[in-house]
């Protein structure tokens, strides 16, 4: 019996032991499995107050970031502005960021309706829900289209090429605004019952090179002594009535005996009016007649023939020192 109880004692022991040794280890892993957690989490504490001190951000970021363009010209449709402040978000931008207006002012300078950014800043809404950045620019606005072969190429004053999917090509009158108008990419964004029209471009015909890539400047002389003519007469009265400027014979390439520019003056599908404005005079070289004078004809002749340049003589001649006109 006392050998027996002995050996239970032994047995007893052993298991004490056993379990003693267990413990012995897990009280060490245990230790080493909650300091790995804590280093985790001050790793990611520590990142997060990196990320706060370099950007600035002292607070929850705001749960919306948008652009708006301040000032945004009459000519541009609201969906337009829309378009073009979608480009300029950065995709992950982060209201607290420092470089967050530097990086919209640089996106601004991209794009190819921005000639100029004037500002870049930004501002929380009262409820600290929404970031505003506002933007405010100047525009190229479009003012004349260019063809080659069957396709046109619209610009600005400056020939810089324009995204033609993007051009405004429809206005109509605003209800209850006599005289107001509102302009639209596409004439099913215009609602019904509102007088609607086409928006005139004036069409320059003959470009010797070929059009540049969109936001780009075109290279051509022909075009920007195009755009200078246009750009003195689309403020006349009468400048929805010239169609084309034709730039062919530019410095005489074709013929110095003819017209180096011609505009043409048309209603509808009426016979069209030759206007031969001739060429710039270059300063100090040679004398030809002003532009001021030479427009000072399109006047007189408009006050003169109750508003109508297109449809009266076959063609008008501004290159002397008065108004020829054809016989007919």
């Amino acid at each position: 019996m006392s050998a027996k109880n002995d050996k239970n004692d032994k047995k007893n022991k052993r298991a004490r032991n056993s379990d003693q040794s267990s413990g012995s280890y897990k009280k060490p892993l245990a230790y080493v499995g909650a300091t790995i957690v804590v280093a985790v989490a001050v790793v990611a504490i520590l990142q997060v107050l990196e990320t706060r001190v370099l950007t600035g951000q002292v607070r929850p970021a705001p749960a919306k970031l948008q652009i708006s363009l301040v000032d945004r010209p009459q000519w541009m449709p609201r969906t337009l502005a829309n378009q073009i402040a979608a480009k300029l978000l950065p995709p992950s931008g982060r209201y607290y960021d420092r470089a967050l207006t530097d990086e919209v002012a640089a996106r601004a300078c991209a794009n190819p309706w921005v000639s100029e950014i004037v500002r870049a800043e930004k501002f929380l809404t009262p409820d600290r829900a929404t970031a505003i950045i506002e933007v405010k620019a100047n525009f190229r606005m479009p003012i004349a289209k260019v063809r080659t072969g069957y396709n046109f190429t619209y610009v600005d004053c400056d020939g810089v090429s324009l995204p033609s999917e993007q051009v405004p090509k429809w206005a109509a009158d605003r209800s209850g605004s006599p005289g107001a108008t509102t302009y639209y990419l596409d004439r099913r964004n215009v609602p019904p019952g509102r007088a609607i029209h086409r928006i005139h471009y004036v069409v320059i015909e003959g470009a010797e090179s070929l059009p540049p890539q969109v936001g780009k400047q075109w290279a051509g002389e022909d075009i920007k002594a195009a755009l200078r003519l246009i750009k003195l007469i689309m403020t006349k009265p009468y400048a929805y009535q010239i169609t084309a400027v034709d730039v062919r014979n530019h410095k005489g390439r074709i013929s110095n005996h003819e017209p180096h520019l011609r505009m043409y003056a048309q209603f509808g599908q009426s016979s069209p009016t030759d206007i031969h404005f001739g060429r710039f005079p270059i300063d100090g070289e040679d004398y030809v007649v002003s532009p001021a004078r030479k427009l000072s004809y399109l006047d007189e002749y408009f006050e003169d023939h109750n508003g109508r340049l297109a449809g009266l003589n076959r063609y008008l001649d501004l290159r002397y020192d008065e108004l020829h006109v054809s016989i007919n």
